[in-house]
């Protein structure tokens, strides 16, 4: 009776489950390994658990790995789990069970993962830098143009001031003396009107070009185009010149055959009106501008040429560059005490690229300057 009772007792401390091995391999495998390496299309391990005993067993492998590089070995299935597996990249969990997991990264081994983040940090890193450098490198060419800009904007202020206050001076000067009445001779009063007519022509002039120049840099360069006759204009600018300085010499040369052209005429005035006041206040007390009008032949089409020789100093070979800059005035300009401000050539190439045209500037064989207007014939009528 003991011993039955013994037995009686043994049988009651005995538990026995019995586990669905369908719900083990669709349910709770594939729910730990979520749990642990993420879901299947976010993680970054292929993970696989096959029978210890058996790997050609698969209990669970997730939709990217191959059941073939975990089942296969070509020294038989003894040594699926032994060194030859691990050199591939994977990974072999604790062996002393039915079940063995076995686990590898994307990218095929643990270290070749940490030496591609490596990698890709460093050339984060790299281009990081490499963005650094250029902005610092912007930034000084930026601060470089804002240093000429302001530059520019000084040298700009003063020589217009200078270009203003001179002619306003001496209207407001030749204006007083003829309101107190102390000009009575009938020449005097003459040269005094033609005073005010010379310096009110410099100062109209002088608002023009500002006002070309805003024109322009608000991107407004030319106005509507029609029939220009250059000849003609070429002549009345030139006989406007002679006019107000009788002690120049301004010759014009028009080849026989240069038509009419569709440009804006206003804007071509102030080109040749520009060109030539330079030349004739870079000719010393004697200016003498030869001007020639005529068509010559182009690589891609005929052009207008527009050519001004002075019998100036010339323009040394390290200004040539520089004359049609804005504000821009020569190391003679400035030792001489020339007027001007600089804008007038800087308006010529604006205004003649406008057109489609372009300005060369050389040294004459004179020895004097030459400025050579180049205009396309496409526009011809």
């Amino acid at each position: 009776d003991r011993e039955a009772n013994d037995h009686a007792d043994a049988a009651a401390g005995v538990a026995v489950v019995l586990l669905n091995d369908h719900w083990l391999r669709s349910e709770l495998v594939p729910g730990i390994v979520e749990r642990y390496f993420g879901p299947t299309a976010e993680s970054d391990f292929r993970v696989a658990i096959v029978a210890r005993d058996s790997p050609a067993d698969v209990v669970y492998a997730d939709a990217n790995t191959a059941l073939a590089e975990v089942t296969t070995h070509p020294e038989g299935r003894q040594e699926l789990f032994s060194g030859s597996v691990r050199a591939v990249g994977w990974h072999v969990a604790n062996q002393g069970g039915q079940w063995v997991m076995v686990a590898r990264h994307r990218s095929g081994s643990l270290q070749k993962a940490v030496d591609d983040v490596r990698r890709r940090n460093l050339l984060i890193s790299f281009g990081i830098l490499s963005l650094l450098g250029i902005a610092i490198v912007l930034n000084a060419v930026t601060a470089r143009r804002a240093h000429r800009l302001a530059q520019q904007q000084i040298e700009f202020v003063a020589g217009v001031s200078d270009e203003l206050r001179t002619p306003v001076s001496a209207i407001h000067l030749a204006a007083q003396n003829l309101a107190d009445g102390a000009v009575t001779d009938v020449s005097r009063i003459r040269r005094y009107g033609e005073t005010i007519q010379t310096e009110t022509r410099r100062l109209r002039e002088t608002v023009e070009r500002v006002m070309q120049f805003a024109a322009m840099s608000a991107g407004q360069p030319i106005g509507p185009r029609e029939p220009v006759d250059i000849g003609a204009l070429v002549e009345d600018v030139a006989a406007s010149a002679r006019a107000e300085r009788v002690d120049s010499n301004v010759e014009v040369t028009v080849a026989a055959g240069v038509p009419t052209i569709l440009g804006d005429p206003l804007a071509l005035r102030a080109c040749v009106q520009n060109v030539l006041a330079n030349a004739l206040k870079h000719g010393g007390r004697s200016p003498r501008v030869q001007i020639a009008i005529s068509v010559e032949a182009h690589h891609r089409a005929p052009e207008l040429r527009l050519s001004f020789e002075d019998n100036g100093p010339g323009i040394p070979a390290d200004e040539r560059a520089h004359v049609f800059d804005p504000f821009f005035r020569g190391r003679a300009a400035l030792e001489q005490r020339v007027q001007g401000n600089g804008l007038g050539l800087h308006l010529v190439s604006r205004l003649v690229a406008a057109h489609g045209g372009r300005v060369d500037v050389l040294n004459a064989a004179s020895g004097g300057a030459a400025f050579v207007i180049h205009l396309p014939m496409g526009a011809a009528i």
